[in-house]
């Protein structure tokens, strides 16, 4: 009964002992056990991080993802589950979106568990005022031709993957996936900034040994920056 108490109240416990590791001490280790076994995976990541790498994470990655895609090569359970939210979190962002992201928050509980990050898709949105043009005077003129001069981009991937100091293997999809009937090429386009973006952000990243770019429409001229950029970054065994 107690356990389930704990449970049902996890977060209040934690917080009176800093964080769960604390909670451990104060526990048998067959109680422990037994809580990892009836502890909710839904709680939040900046709490649950701090639970050891156990059964809880594998019983969270079955019940969050199916199990057929729940197969673990290697690493942990828990290092599973970090990339997997991480990809979902960047999969499902807009670039409208990250004025409000707190990607610092995400960042530092990501940080240390994810290795490796594939980005399935990234989503395109119509950023307005994107592009240089001649404003003529008039508020309501100059926000006209903010709308006229903008164009189709991607969230600037720096903003996360700048946190994420210990990847050491990065795959990239720029376009959406499943389009069916609402593919349009603009969605799959990438602007220079895109690639701007992740050539700025690499060097941050001290660990990364292969970076690739799938089934995306990139010419020459817009990755020119990016290709500099690995030229020099020596850590790179593969793109």
């Amino acid at each position: 009964m107690v356990i389930q108490l704990i449970a049902r109240n996890f977060n209040c416990f934690a917080s009176e002992v800093e964080n769960p590791t604390g909670l451990k001490c104060m526990l048998s280790e067959e109680d422990w056990d037994h809580l990892l076994e009836v502890l909710p995976t839904d709680m939040p990541l900046q709490l649950s991080v701090y639970i050891p790498d156990s059964y809880y994470w594998k019983r969270a990655c079955r019940e969050r993802w199916k199990k057929s895609i729940c197969e673990l090569n290697d690493g942990s359970w828990k290092q599973f589950y970090m990339e997997r939210s991480c990809q979902e979190v960047i999969e499902c962002l807009r670039p409208s979106q990250m004025k409000r992201f707190h990607a610092s928050s995400y960042g530092d509980t990501w940080d240390k568990y994810v290795k490796r990050l594939i980005i399935d898709q990234l989503i395109v949105e119509y950023i307005p005022g994107s592009k240089q043009c001649e404003h003529q005077s008039g508020s309501e003129e100059e926000e006209e031709d903010d709308n006229k001069c903008g164009e189709f981009g991607f969230i600037n991937l720096g903003i996360i993957l700048g946190h994420l100091k210990n990847m050491e293997e990065l795959h990239i999809r720029y376009g959406a996936k499943n389009c069916g009937l609402d593919f349009e090429w603009v969605k799959f386009h990438v602007r220079k900034e895109d690639m701007n973006y992740l050539a700025e952000t690499i060097p941050h990243i001290r660990n990364l040994r292969i970076l690739k770019i799938h089934h995306s429409s990139i010419t020459d001229d817009v990755c020119y920056n990016l290709w500099s950029t690995l030229l020099s970054y020596k850590p790179l065994e593969e793109t």
